[in-house]
């Protein structure tokens, strides 16, 4: 299901590092999907260093994961990445508590390239 989806889909564990990233992440953060799991691919990486203000990227890391985690709390935020070249990606970020048996063992996560909205909106 992940697969076909349009936007980037990625899956945290529990420390923040991604798992999984379907093919619309790896192109809309410039990794190739042949590297996915390698040194310097996507998967492995942690989440937290693909968000552009740091504040932000604490969402990801520690201990407001971790509450997070805990909480079963749903998130939903505007939020710039940093693509492979360092360019910067307006997304519409989207995060819900993954568990299984009843434990939060991650997050799974979409983000929603707004690039086009946002020169729409620029140009009104």
């Amino acid at each position: 299901i992940f697969t076909a989806l349009a936007d980037a889909v990625l899956v945290l564990d529990r420390a923040g590092t991604i798992e999984f990233a379907n093919g619309a992440a790896h192109e809309l953060l410039g990794w190739p999907a042949g590297e996915a799991g390698r040194p310097g691919g996507l998967v492995g990486r942690r989440a937290s260093a693909l968000v552009v203000d740091p504040a932000q990227a604490a969402l990801l890391e520690g201990p407001r994961l971790q509450d997070a985690l805990a909480e079963g709390a749903a998130l939903r935020v505007d939020l710039a990445l940093r693509t492979r070249d360092g360019q910067t990606v307006p997304v519409v970020w989207s995060s819900s508590v993954l568990a299984t048996d009843g434990a939060a063992t991650g997050l799974v996560c979409v983000a929603r390239d707004v690039r086009v909205e946002r020169r729409i909106e620029e140009q009104k």
